[in-house]
């Protein structure tokens, strides 16, 4: 077995400083190589031909002039070339990482893994403008040389644990607890794969083996929608979400990305069966897609297709001018169709409704409330009954453990109130009395008022809408295909706010939002309005803020106790309204702006009272105010 020589290109790297960095990501790849068990000779083959890339692309840059290196092209080679070479260097990391099971089961990916990493450092050359004849350089030979040289490896390597039941399962490495998931994982593998290729026939022995030593087998090939752990790369360290049911986690599946459940350890295995028998068959564009599942995995997990728009509260604080009402009746849509296949959400809100590619609503979580009910079941419940969905968005009767398909239509009003307003439904009341208010006095929402919910769609037909789906008797409710209808019509006639209009609104919010120091409700007004502080800081502008309810959010401070400038006491502004509080500083540091570039321009006037006068005078024949304070420099 030949050997690298990963300083070989220390001389030639040493003129080219630009170069670095990537002799530092090839030294990474030759330290995820030595940990390489199998597939040894094909990953070695890539790392050779990464520092033989490398030292052409050295030579290359040595001889270009200072110019040349600093055009955009060049800028964008480099950008192609830190892409490829890392994303080989953390290919080669995660098969370092395999154990030698998963490295049978998942053949085929890293076979496509390594010929990709090839296809890339081809890239690379032609980036760069070099000969092709020296990115062919026999690399094709070698790494058949190198793809037989492991089959071979894999040929001894079975002579030693055939008939070897303690070889065999050292050489797997699994414990008591993942021999079921195993053997599901080899069962369907083998039942995938018809040819009799070295690695079939090893998956054989050790299904074999694991039977025999375990004490189970199952007949047949698993159902088509097992997914085992062995199946995926989990990234541990992108974490999506996490809530009542478990954590979310991003992975990659057959080259997909994808969203992994992962259950708590007190998921019922036997409740999760029969969900997962259900959600196979189900397809529609607003309800999520589910790929596949694991119960025997300690703890389960559930595949489905990943949204990286993210959930819809999310997304619309990204996105404020996003149409609600077209929302809110692909929700609709989504909720009609899992009723009509008799699936119950039982925990509908604003996270479990993603946004997928094409900006349309998808439905996610369906079904997991029997689940957790399940595992509720033997423990009380802290709220009246058995109540596996959230507080606030649940129905009075879902509170005291019923649950039926009216339970969803409630969820939806509170879902639909939480869209417009942004805020949880009945964030005023305390969850000590939430139970007594809402489930036994049937407490109802009240309708927000302000003209920014008006314009997302809050209409009165909108409002008559989340009143009768929140009726507290479940059978006065309307079904999911009345909701559809209505919200189809409302749609119709429905014009979203103009993006500009929105953001505007959320800058005067932000800049109150900032002064109390807390979050920004638009994340893309957010510099404008941190620009905004240092101006009010140095204007000598003092905010007079009333004091905050902190479960109230910061768009419901009332206006008529909206923050006022203290312009020494001769202009009131206590009950300005705050767009046009907001403007008056605008224009505050306008003129600030205006004063300090004319002086930095020509320097103090001899006759600072000229000056003062001058801009005393333009500030108040623009604002209507006396200007009481004294700009920089004055």
């Amino acid at each position: 077995m030949s050997t690298i020589n990963i300083n070989i290109l220390q001389p030639t790297i040493n003129i080219v400083s630009s170069l670095h960095p990537y002799l530092t990501i090839v030294k990474a790849m030759y330290d995820a190589y030595s940990q390489i068990s199998d597939n040894r000779e094909q990953c070695r083959s890539v790392v050779e031909r990464a520092e033989r890339v490398l030292g052409a692309i050295s030579d290359e840059l040595s001889k270009m002039d200072d110019s040349v290196k600093e055009e955009e092209s060049m800028k964008r080679n480099f950008y192609t070339l830190d892409q490829h070479f890392s994303h080989i260097r953390e290919m080669l990391t995660k098969i370092s990482k395999m154990n030698f099971l998963k490295v049978l089961l998942r053949q085929d990916d890293i076979k496509r893994s390594l010929a990709d990493a090839h296809v890339r450092l081809t890239d690379c050359l032609q980036c760069f403008q070099i000969s092709s004849q020296f990115a062919l350089r026999s690399f094709q030979n070698e790494y058949e040389v190198a793809r037989q040289a492991d089959a071979s490896d894999l040929q001894n390597k079975m002579k030693d644990l055939e008939g070897n039941d303690a070889a065999m399962m050292e050489a797997l490495h699994i414990n008591k607890n993942e021999m079921m998931e195993a053997i599901l994982a080899m069962q369907k593998n083998i039942s995938e794969h018809v040819s009799s290729t070295i690695q079939t026939k090893i998956l054989k022995h050790a299904l074999s083996t694991l039977q025999r030593v375990s004490g189970r087998s199952f007949g047949g090939a698993p159902p088509p929608w097992v997914i085992s752990s062995y199946d995926l790369e989990i990234d541990d360290e992108s974490p999506l979400g996490e809530g009542g049911f478990g954590s979310v986690k991003r992975g990659t599946w057959n080259g997909l990305s994808v969203a992994v459940k992962v259950m708590t350890k007190e998921t019922s295995q036997e409740a999760l069966l029969r969900e997962v028998q259900i959600w196979q068959h189900l397809r529609h564009d607003h309800v999520l897609p589910f790929y596949g599942a694991c119960i025997t995995s300690s703890p389960p997990f559930i595949v489905s297709r990943l949204l990286e728009n993210g959930n819809a509260i999310n997304y619309l604080r990204r996105n404020p001018a996003f149409n609600r009402v077209k929302l809110m009746h692909e929700v609709a849509l989504g909720m009609t169709y899992l009723h009509h296949m008799n699936i119950i959400h039982g925990d509908l809100k604003g996270v479990n409704i993603l946004i997928d590619d094409s900006c349309k609503a998808v439905v996610c979580d369906f079904g997991l409330s029997k689940v957790k009910q399940h595992a509720l079941s033997r423990a009380p419940s802290s709220i009246g009954g058995q109540s596996p969905g959230t507080l606030r968005f649940m129905s009075p009767e879902q509170m005291m453990g019923k649950l039926v398909k009216a339970t969803d239509v409630y969820s939806y009003a509170m879902l639909l109130y939480e869209i417009f307003t942004g805020d949880v439904p009945f964030y005023t009341i305390p969850d000590a009395t939430f139970f007594v208010l809402v489930a036994q006095q049937h407490t109802r929402l009240t309708r927000p008022v302000s003209e920014k919910v008006l314009k997302r769609g809050l209409s009165d037909e909108m409002w008559n809408l989340l009143w009768d789906c929140s009726d507290p008797e479940d059978e006065y409710r309307p079904t999911f295909d009345g909701v559809r209808m209505r919200t189809e019509q409302m749609m119709r006639f429905f014009v979203p706010p103009k993006e500009q209009e929105v953001r505007d609104e959320n800058e005067i919010t932000d800049i109150f939002a900032a002064l109390y120091g807390e979050e920004p409700v638009d994340p893309r007004t957010e510099a404008e309005t941190a620009a905004f502080l240092p101006y009010l800081a140095r204007a000598d502008v003092k905010p007079i803020l009333p004091e905050r309810n902190a479960k109230q959010p910061i768009r419901y401070v009332p206006l008529s106790t909206a923050p006022a400038l203290d312009a020494g006491g001769e202009v009131d502004v206590a009950r300005m309204r705050q767009s046009e509080l907001v403007k008056r500083i605008r224009m505050q540091v306008s003129l600030q702006e205006r004063y300090f570039e004319s002086q930095m321009n020509k320097g103090l006037s001899q006759n600072k009272k000229s000056d003062e006068d001058f801009w005393r005078s333009e500030y108040r024949n623009q604002l209507g105010m006396p200007w009481t304070w004294k700009p920089w420099g004055i």
